[in-house]
C-alpha cells in the first residue's frame, strides 16, 4: 500500500512538473509572437497611399531598433516597399536625385517629401539645416505647408534634429531647454570618411576600398554605424569610342570584414559597458555593416572604434595597414567621453 501511495506521489509530481514545463513554452512563443506581429500586422502600421503610418511611437521605436531581428527587419522594409506610396528611398533610386538622408532604412521610412506620421504627429526630416517639422496629423490638410517648411503656419512646430523630437511633440514642449525630462546634453553628429585606399590591379584599373563611420542623428532616428565596400576606378573604353574615359563598377565581389568596439549611452539611460564584434561579406553594391546603435532616441555620449580588412587570398590585410587613431584601431568617433 505504501508503494502504491509512493508511485501515486511520484506521478502527481511528475504531471506537475511537466505541466509547469508546458505553461513556459508559450510565454516564449507568445513573446516572440508579439514582436513579429509588429512586422506583419497591418493595423499597426500602414500606408494611405501618401506616406506610412504607425499607429503609435512605441510600435514605431520597436521596429527601428537596432535589436529588431535581422529577418524581421527585412521583412518590415519588403512590406514597405510594396506599399501603395512612393518611398524616398525610390525616389532617389528613380529619379537619380541627390540624396539627403543617406541612410537606406530611414529612406524607406520616409515618403519621397521625406516625411512619417507617428501616432499623432506628421514629421518632415530636413538634414540639410538640421530641423524637424512637426504638424499634427488632425491637420492634415495643412499637408502642403509641411512639405514647404512653412513656420508661418502656427500649427507646424520646428525642433533641432539632434532632440529626442518624438518625446517632445507628444508632451507638447517646444524645446529641449524647456524640458523637465532630463538634463543629459545631446551628442553631437560625427562623420569620419576612412581608408580611400587603393590597390593596383593592372592596366589602368585599381580596386577602392570606401569605409565610412558615422553616427547620425534625425531627431526621430539616430544611427552609430560603420560601413565598407570596393569598387573598381580606372581608365577604359566605352563600346561607342575608343577614348579613354573614366569609370567606376561597384559590382567588385571582395570579402571584408569590419572588427569593432563600442561603448555609449542613450539620454536618461544606464551607460553600456565596452562591447567587441566582427562581422565580414561580400564588398560588391553597399557592402558590409557594423550596426552599434540605432533608435529613436538621441544618445547622451557615444564611442566607437574600428579597424577594416580585406581577405586577399591568403590573409586578411588591414585597410590601411599603417597608423592608428587609438591603440589597436585605425578609425573611430566618440563625442562626450
Amino acid at each position: 500500500m505504501k508503494k502504491i501511495s509512493n508511485r501515486i506521489f511520484l506521478l502527481s509530481l511528475l504531471v506537475i512538473v511537466v505541466a509547469g514545463c508546458q505553461k513556459e513554452i508559450p510565454q516564449k512563443n507568445n513573446s516572440l509572437q508579439n514582436v513579429i506581429s509588429k512586422v506583419s500586422d497591418k493595423s499597426d502600421y500602414y500606408s494611405d497611399g501618401k506616406m506610412l503610418i504607425f499607429k503609435d511611437s512605441e510600435i514605431y521605436s520597436k521596429l527601428v531598433s537596432h535589436e529588431l531581428d535581422n529577418n524581421l527587419r527585412l521583412a518590415f522594409e519588403k512590406t514597405i516597399l510594396e506599399m501603395e506610396h512612393l518611398t524616398y528611398f525610390e525616389k532617389i533610386k528613380k529619379d537619380a536625385v541627390q540624396d539627403l538622408i543617406e541612410d537606406d532604412f530611414l529612406s524607406k521610412i520616409l515618403n519621397e517629401d521625406r516625411i512619417v506620421q507617428i501616432g499623432p504627429f506628421i514629421y518632415k526630416i530636413s538634414l540639410i539645416d538640421s530641423s524637424v517639422f512637426v504638424l499634427p496629423a488632425e491637420n492634415i490638410e495643412e499637408y502642403g505647408d509641411l512639405v514647404n517648411e512653412n513656420i508661418e503656419n502656427e500649427n507646424i512646430r520646428v525642433y533641432s534634429t539632434f532632440e529626442n523630437v518624438i518625446e517632445l511633440a507628444e508632451s507638447g514642449v517646444e524645446s529641449q531647454k524647456k524640458s523637465l525630462f532630463c538634463s543629459d546634453k545631446y551628442a553631437k553628429a560625427r562623420y569620419e570618411s576612412s581608408c580611400g585606399n587603393s590597390i593596383y590591379i593592372g592596366g589602368l584599373t585599381s580596386l577602392v576600398f570606401d569605409c565610412r563611420i558615422r553616427y547620425a542623428a534625425a531627431g526621430i532616428f539616430f544611427n552609430l554605424k560603420a560601413w565598407a565596400n570596393t569598387f573598381e576606378h580606372g581608365l577604359g573604353s566605352t563600346l561607342e569610342s575608343d577614348q579613354l574615359v573614366y569609370y567606376s563598377n561597384t559590382n567588385v565581389n571582395t570579402t571584408l570584414r569590419i572588427d569593432a568596439e563600442r561603448k555609449y549611452k542613450e539620454r536618461c539611460s544606464a551607460e553600456t559597458s565596452w562591447y567587441w564584434w566582427s562581422t565580414s561579406g561580400n564588398g560588391a553594391g553597399n557592402g558590409i555593416t557594423a550596426q552599434s546603435y540605432q533608435g529613436s532616441k538621441g544618445l547622451n555620449k557615444y564611442w566607437l572604434k574600428v579597424n577594416f580588412y580585406f581577405w586577399n587570398g591568403t590573409n586578411w590585410v588591414r585597410i590601411p595597414p599603417a597608423g592608428d587613431w587609438y591603440p589597436g584601431y585605425h578609425r573611430g568617433i566618440t563625442n562626450g567621453y
